[in-house]
């Protein structure tokens, strides 16, 4: 298939024997344009002397005095992508990396205490949207990495502004304490629309809208039909699509509050009292498009109305993960290109390789 656009891939990794290596950076990208696919490798700090290295790129909070190295490592690589028109954000375990878009190359780090293993991130206005998985919290950062104002959502659904508590810890050099999903929530994908941020939340399968004026929560329940774990997302076409780990593409309609088994019995409820949620398709990516069965799936990017782009495979022992570009209308796979985890320093040593999440431009 002949791309006009370029695609942007971000992939994570680890180690099973938990040891920084000598190398000053490490692969953390791959673009896919023509056809050809290319990496990009970045400095990770992990310790106080990289910090101290690395401080020409750092902008942020300074480093703590009490200070304790990583029991265990956390993932190297980049996770969430967004965008503006000069550049590329990208987030790692303690960063969020601005990368020039002309050449990825890097500009700056932006880096505080509540900037630690960031899922989906997202640029508006000036301003980098994250998350602190750790806390269920909404983080407003600028682009100096100064902490503007945080929100914590707590299990009965009310918020806390900038709660104290929270910022005496610098999370960015706490380990990840289990495998798995993180807080009551685990927030995902983030999007932002005017005064409203709409976050995924994976353990309960909905969105949480959060007004930030009002400080008011809604939920936006989806009509699922499967099991889902809701993870990356775009909205296109007034469409919502996300990923979910197990394979499936979840295509939302934003316009329509139409039960499923209203489409299928072609028939109109009498009674006007039942509260439907929005309608829910999915794409199942299997034996039928990609001729096996997915190990994994992070990353959607939607490059029309009928073509989705994710990363499938790529977990534990996989010997590479796919880019793989999908006709969703005819139930095929147009392309696949895969990358190698021989194509890593130190390659027998690793853990994983997974690809995360998907731009273009």
């Amino acid at each position: 298939m002949n791309l006009n656009k370029k695609i942007v891939c971000s992939f994570c990794h680890a180690y099973l024997d938990n040891k920084l290596r000598d190398q000053k950076k490490y692969p953390a990208l791959v673009t896919l344009e023509r056809s050809n696919l290319k990496k990009y490798s970045y400095v990770f700090p992990r310790n106080l002397n990289d910090f101290k290295e690395n401080k020409h790129l750092i902008k942020g909070d300074s480093l703590p005095k009490k200070y304790q190295d990583f029991k265990k490592l956390p993932r190297f690589g980049f996770t969430g992508l967004t965008q503006s028109n000069n550049y590329i954000f990208a987030g790692s375990w303690n960063g969020v990396y601005m990368l020039s878009k002309k050449n990825l190359e890097l500009k700056t780090i932006l880096s505080n205490r509540l900037t630690a293993d960031l899922h989906g991130i997202y640029y508006y206005k000036k301003k980098i949207y994250s998350t602190l998985a750790f806390k269920d919290t909404l983080v407003i950062t600028d682009l100096n990495g100064k902490i503007e104002n945080f929100y914590t959502i707590t299990e009965d659904l009310k918020v806390k502004k900038n709660d104290y508590n929270i910022l005496k810890t610098d999370w960015r050099f706490v380990t990840k304490q289990r495998r798995g999903p993180t807080g009551i929530f685990h927030f995902n994908h983030i999007r932002v629309e005017n005064n409203n941020v709409f976050l995924t939340s994976r353990n309960l399968g909905t969105i949480i809208k959060f007004n930030l004026i009002s400080k008011k929560i809604n939920l936006i329940s989806m009509g699922h039909m499967k099991t889902s774990l809701i993870h990356d997302g775009k909205k296109r076409f007034d469409k919502l699509f996300f990923t979910s780990v197990d394979g499936k593409i979840i295509i939302v309609d934003t316009k329509k509050k139409i039960s499923r088994q209203e489409k299928i019995i072609k028939k109109k409820i009498e009674y006007k009292n039942f509260n439907n949620s929005h309608a829910v398709d999915y794409f199942i990516i299997g034996k039928a498009n990609l001729k096996r069965i997915p190990k994994w799936c992070r990353g959607v990017e939607v490059l029309n109305r009928n073509k989705i782009v994710t990363t499938v495979d790529g977990v534990y022992g996989a010997s590479f993960f796919s880019i793989v570009i999908f006709d969703i209308k005819k139930n095929i796979k147009i392309s696949e290109y895969k990358f190698r985890t021989k194509k890593l320093n130190n390659y027998k040593s690793l853990k994983y390789v997974s690809g995360f999440d998907l731009i273009t431009y």
